[in-house]
């Protein structure tokens, strides 16, 4: 499963900005202090980004770069089992890995998808029923 999330994050990279959704609080995880107890911290990543990662890899274990925060710049590590989620927004996709998030974000998550499900759904019903009306004209048939 790792593998897969490096092959991801490589795959998408050159297409843009990359979001990597992490658990901090799992071992390996290198950020600012103010940031390792966070089960839900977005990391992004990229080749083009404003304030470039000139030292960004990717490999079979992790990613790593040196990233801009508020307070300037911090070299971080990300062990690939603290990753649960890949987002590309200029591509519109995104990969997770549930079993690699907290149970608490585990629980957003699944909400976060059946409302969406049920948004969709309902939207489908809502074209199916104006689907089913025809329209007259000239009050003639």
């Amino acid at each position: 499963m790792e593998l897969a999330k490096a092959s991801v994050v490589m795959q998408w990279l050159p297409d843009g900005l990359v979001r990597v959704h992490i658990d901090a609080t799992r071992e390996g995880v290198v950020v600012p202090r103010e940031f390792r107890k966070k089960e839900n911290l977005i990391l992004e990543w990229g080749f083009n980004l404003p304030k470039q990662i000139v030292d960004m890899k990717v490999d079979h274990e992790a990613i790593s770069g040196t990233l801009s925060f508020s307070d300037g710049f911090v070299f971080c590590v990300v062990p690939w089992h603290a990753v649960f989620a890949v987002t590309s927004p200029s591509l519109g996709e995104a990969k997770v890995w549930l079993n690699d998030a907290s149970p608490k974000i585990q629980r957003q998550i699944l909400k976060r998808a059946g409302e969406q499900a049920n948004a969709k759904i309902q939207q489908e019903n809502a074209n199916a029923r104006r689907k089913s009306f025809g329209l007259i004209q000239g009050g003639k048939k």
